[in-house]
């Protein structure tokens, strides 16, 4: 009960507003939710709390959609992304522990900021696909899932690149997002990274994020293919935006 009262504060009501607008574009375009928390996360709790918490919400949320997209997934496609991503998240949470707090805040807003001006440039994904290329995607958002949690650009960008229709692209993508919030929290919990106050911290977001979920997916079942790439590309400066004026 300590642990709750603690933990019911307004730093709380700012991290529950962040968790439902993450929510809603998360449910919309199947990325994004940790562009949102975990640089506002790192600010209102700590940076370790904030990448325990975004992945935490992030595997609740791919339970939630997974019904959906489950026939559309192309498992060539994103199983290399997923299983490469696997491998160097343990590394990503290394960083993220040896770190200095502060450095890290800044490093997670950093990293909103680079694919935000990406995002500026118009730069597409044109080159070669397969399981190499998949591969090489996979390890180097391994590493920024485990410590920053804002990997969804990176594999985003790649498989947003394929020419598919958008509920198969927003399959794929929630398929790697299945899979490196499972291996983020393994690594995080090894190296004694979750404790009791992140658990309460994450209980009382849930069911908030989970709404705003719930929303974004009603949302994209109305939207067209169109409408789903610009948005789901054009966000990611958006959010960059943000986090450099706060």
């Amino acid at each position: 009960m300590e642990f709750l009262a603690d933990s019911l504060t307004t730093s709380l009501l700012y991290a529950v507003i962040a968790a439902v607008v993450s929510g809603v574009l998360f449910g919309f375009a199947g990325f994004g939710a940790g562009l949102i928390m975990s640089p506002l996360f790192a600010i209102i709790f700590c940076p370790t709390d904030a990448i325990a918490i975004v992945t935490l919400t992030s595997t609740t949320a791919v339970v939630l959609l997974w019904p959906q997209i489950k026939r559309r997934v192309q498992i060539r496609e994103a199983l290399p992304v997923a299983l490469c991503g696997a491998l160097t998240i343990p590394l990503g949470t290394y960083i993220l522990l040896a770190i200095d707090a502060e450095l890290m805040r800044r490093g997670i807003g950093g990293v909103v900021l680079f694919f935000a001006l990406i995002m500026l440039t118009g730069w597409t994904y044109r080159g070669p696909r397969g399981s190499i290329a998949g591969g090489l995607t996979g390890l180097a958002s391994g590493v920024v899932a485990g410590s920053a949690a804002t990997s969804g650009p990176i594999y985003s960008l790649y498989l947003l690149s394929a020419p598919v229709e958008a509920a198969v692209t927003r399959a794929n993508i929630l398929f790697v997002s299945t899979i490196f919030p499972i291996s983020t929290i393994a690594s995080m919990a090894a190296q004694g990274a979750i404790g009791s106050q992140t658990l309460v911290r994450f209980a009382l977001i849930l069911l908030p994020y989970a709404l705003g979920i719930w929303v974004g997916a009603r949302i994209f079942t109305r939207s067209s293919d169109q409408l789903y790439r610009r948005v789901a590309l054009w966000f990611i400066f958006a959010v960059g935006l943000f986090v450099v004026v706060i």
